[in-house]
């Protein structure tokens, strides 16, 4: 469903109703149409989202340079996670045990 509201908007417009109208059919037929609302609103959230993005600044000239700090605080916290929590949580009862003491 989320691909043919997709084609529906940026692919082949032609195509993409009958692709939208399989789509419903064969949701509504194995979830009824509880399952079919549910799956309609997240698809028009995330449409309501990319417009959005799309209208905010996803073109700025600027996300480049975001998008390669992101990553690089990503890899940061991938690298430190395995070790910095466990030191943080002996640090913090190392205290705790310290405290207790006096």
């Amino acid at each position: 469903m989320g691909s043919a509201m997709g084609e529906s908007r940026y692919g082949d417009k032609k195509d993409a109703q009958a692709r939208l109208d399989i789509a419903t059919a064969a949701l509504r037929a194995k979830g009824g149409d509880h399952a079919l609302l549910d799956a309609a609103g997240v698809v028009a959230f995330f449409s309501a989202m990319t417009i959005m993005v799309d209208a905010t600044g996803h073109n700025n000239p600027f996300m480049p340079k975001i998008t390669r700090v992101m990553e690089r605080v990503v890899d940061v916290k991938k690298k430190v996670a395995g070790w910095l929590l466990p030191a943080c949580v002996g640090l913090v009862l190392c205290c705790a045990g310290g405290l207790a003491l006096r």
